[in-house]
């Protein structure tokens, strides 16, 4: 199946390549005519001056001016900005060729009435406060033009909260912990420094085209959110940042080798191809698949909604049958800024119920988040968000079939650009109990 996919989806972005070259060949061709009439009139001015008498010191005082002139009878010369890809990070304004800039988020949680609570056969009968941290780094290379060279390294200590309240492993089917995890930053994170990711990514055709090719961050390459998307500067919970992790399945190696090729062939839409694997042997075997579409119009303040599909095409036990088949869902990421300080989101995921890997059949979450330029802070925001996992009650021996409930609230007090400090605030509802978990977060961000 992840064979036909990948024919099938690079069929599709050849023929709309093919379709932006022509247009492309046709616009150059077209300004080509256009620079030609612009250097016949500078040629016809530059001739009436000098017949005018115009001295050195005239020409010297207004040398290094732009002028645009156009002709009554020519069509106007029609400029366009292209709103580039989020993933693509703005350029530093001195023209470096190496760029270094990252962060660092560090954490507190102090959690409450869990003395019913068990994580991997550990028994906890009181209450506690749980710390960590994380680095990221960033090198960036100018390869020119809109052609970047990125490699991401990753690393710090302590899992916290996670690790005390537990989470669900759906490889083993085992703990009684949680299904989403309470702190998305902490996961997929070694304790030393390591490069997670080295890729290149580039716009081609009049930024018509993205590609990002290398090892990479495959699960945040689909399924963004502009209000819910960022664990360290927005929401903390899994399943408010991201909703792999908690419906679809990781990758068996987080950060591997993935392709990512997007069509922008208007600016109100996107659609994005991500084709990866686990690992770098074998890669047209056991891999994933992703489609995504895009629609971002432009009433009110602008938004994002994004419809996507998952093929996994690993093997996975059937539920009442023989055999393994591999696995498929679909999801829906929503964002929009209503005005100018308030934006909301919406995401909803679905997979397969026939399979004992989808623990969970089904996600939904909602929230919004309000900029403090209401109270003369335009740097702060505050953001509350709520939803449910749906346990998938075909699977059996599951510890917990209840529905697990989050409500996450955070306020982002920003000390200045490279500081900004967020009290967190979650209401985790679950078999046994109810969890409430205090937090402060802390985030340092620089750029050399």
């Amino acid at each position: 199946m992840f064979k036909k996919i990948l024919h099938i989806s690079m069929a599709a972005f050849l023929l709309g390549v093919l379709h932006l070259c022509q247009g492309t060949s046709a616009s150059a061709e077209s300004m080509e005519s256009m620079q030609k009439q612009i250097a016949e009139l500078k040629e016809n001015i530059s001739a009436l001056k000098q017949t005018r008498g115009e001295n050195d010191s005239y020409q010297a005082e207004n040398q290094g001016r732009s002028y645009r002139v156009a002709q009554a009878d020519s069509p106007p010369v029609e400029t366009r900005t292209m709103e580039v890809p989020s993933y693509i990070p703005p350029s530093s304004s001195s023209g470096s060729m190496l760029q270094i800039y990252g962060g660092t988020t560090t954490w507190a949680h102090q959690r409450t009435n869990n003395s019913t609570i068990s994580s991997n056969g550990n028994s906890f009968d009181d209450d506690g406060l749980d710390v960590g941290y994380t680095v990221d780094l960033f090198l960036e290379a100018n390869l020119g033009g809109n052609h970047k060279f990125i490699v991401y390294l990753e690393g710090g200590d302590g899992n916290g909260v996670n690790n005390t309240l537990g989470t669900f492993d759906p490889a083993t089917n085992t703990s009684s912990g949680l299904y989403s995890s309470p702190n998305y930053d902490p996961n997929n994170t070694a304790g030393s420094l390591m490069i997670n990711s080295a890729y290149y990514e580039g716009l081609f055709f009049d930024e018509k085209l993205y590609i990002a090719i290398g090892k990479m961050d495959i699960h945040s390459l689909y399924d963004e959110n502009d209000v819910a998307g960022d664990e360290t500067t927005q929401f903390m919970s899994n399943m408010f940042v991201r909703s792999t992790g908690v419906s679809f399945q990781e990758l068996n190696n987080y950060y591997a080798p993935g392709l990512k090729a997007m069509l922008i062939p208007f600016p109100w839409l996107e659609f994005s191809v991500v084709l990866a694997n686990s690992n770098f042997d074998n890669v047209d075997e056991d891999g994933l698949a992703v489609l995504q579409v895009n629609f971002k119009p432009e009433f009110l303040h602008g938004g994002n909604y994004r419809f996507f599909c998952v093929f996994d095409d690993r093997d996975y036990a059937r539920i009442g049958r023989m055999g393994t088949e591999g696995n498929t869902g679909w999801g829906l990421s929503f964002d929009q800024r209503f005005t100018e300080t308030l934006a909301g989101f919406f995401r909803f995921t679905m997979l397969e119920d026939d399979l004992t890997a989808n623990v969970v059949d089904a996600t939904w979450a909602l929230g919004a988040e309000v900029n403090g330029v209401l109270w003369n802070r335009p740097d702060d925001a505050l953001g509350l968000a709520y939803g449910a996992v749906m346990v998938n009650n075909r699977v059996a021996g599951l510890p917990n079939y209840d529905d697990e409930e989050h409500f996450e609230a955070y306020y982002r007090y920003s000390v200045n650009e490279y500081i900004a400090l967020s009290p967190n605030f979650q209401v985790i509802a679950y078999q046994p109990s109810t969890v409430y978990i205090f937090g402060l977060r802390a985030q340092f961000d620089f750029r050399l």
